[in-house]
């Protein structure tokens, strides 16, 4: 099933009561979540019926009984679990798993579960899958199709347009971070007012967009260490930005590849369905590429306080640039 029919059929009130949702693009859960959430809940009943729990920190059977206990306040209730990286969980004792199963046979017609599992832990998929009540749905890296399909659905559930140019930049920010363009997206509608149609200059003229839209061009620079180009893109945004407002941008994008690298790393070593050379082989790689990341993290954090004492040192962020394009690490970012 694909991302928008999910979301269509949920807008249209067909809702399971229990969904289950595997992967790493956490943005769609929510935006199912939040669609799920508009139309079982009133607004004015959000407070005490919408639930946002992690596994961590609450086990099985708590859940369960907050999904099968009834309100007083509202007749529907809606629990959203997330179960992230490589951290002990309270729900994995015998005893919860047990109360799980059971739920999931004869689940709350009066509470939707949503479980946003972005380890994909084997147990838990074939658990939700034997469930006939229970709506599986792997959260892929939307298609630029898809994305532009979603942005245009924001653009007219608003009342206005979008031109071509403007739609080709949000759809670029897009590639590298869903929920940062739909973000924009939010703040480039309140910014139009009542103007029927968003233009490239529109989003250009966000002051904190486009120098973050500057800036990916400069990693971009620094991924390819082209030093030339990135020291000239440097320049042009050291006209309207100050480098230590660079600086935590750049840092920004580094900590979310950093973490991204982690997970596929931690998927890849609990994948069953590699044999030891080919794990091996994916493996050294994740290694070199999270080692260039750690070099170049350290790097900009070393930048990051030094330039707190003194935020208009330019040749401070001239440095940290020229060192981490000629810094260690025979691996760049590519792909990450």
């Amino acid at each position: 099933m694909y991302f928008h029919t999910l979301r269509s059929l949920i807008k249209k009130g067909q809702i399971s009561p229990v969904y289950y949702f595997v992967g790493k693009e956490k943005y769609l859960a929510e935006i199912l979540s939040e669609e799920i959430i508009k139309n079982k809940i009133p607004h004015e009943e959000r407070d005490y019926s919408v639930f946002k729990l992690e596994l961590e920190e609450t086990g099985w059977e708590e859940i369960v009984n907050i999904l099968s206990t009834t309100s007083f306040f509202s007749k529907n209730k809606v629990v959203i679990v997330k179960i992230n990286f490589s951290r002990k969980k309270r729900g994995e004792t015998t005893k919860d798993i047990i109360f799980l199963k059971d739920y999931l046979s004869s689940p709350s017609q009066s509470s939707c579960l949503l479980v946003i599992d972005e380890e994909k832990k084997e147990e838990l998929v074939k658990m939700f899958s034997n469930s006939p009540h229970c709506t599986i749905f792997f959260l892929y890296p939307l298609k630029p199709e898809e994305i532009q399909s979603l942005i245009e659905e924001k653009v007219i559930e608003n009342g206005k347009k979008i031109s071509p140019s403007a739609m080709a930049i949000l759809l670029e920010e897009a590639q590298e971070d869903l929920s940062l363009s739909l973000n924009d997206l939010e703040k480039i509608l309140i910014y139009i007012g009542d103007k029927d149609r968003i233009e490239k200059e529109d989003i250009e003229n966000l002051v904190t967009y486009s120098g973050r839209f500057r800036i990916d061009a400069l990693i971009k620079a620094m991924d390819a260490r082209d030093k030339f180009l990135a020291f000239k893109i440097l320049k042009d945004i050291l006209k309207n930005f100050e480098p230590i407002f660079i600086v935590g941008t750049i840092a920004s994008v580094y900590c979310r590849r950093y973490n991204n690298l982690l997970g596929e790393d931690y998927q890849t070593r609990a994948r069953s369905n590699l044999n030891e050379a080919e794990k091996e082989k994916l493996l050294y790689a994740f290694d070199q590429r999270i080692k260039r990341n750690e070099f170049i993290l350290k790097a900009i954090f070393d930048t990051d306080i030094k330039i707190k004492s003194n935020p208009f040192n330019k040749g401070m962020i001239e440095g940290m640039i020229a060192k981490i394009i000629e810094g260690e690490g025979l691996l760049g970012n590519e792909g990450v």
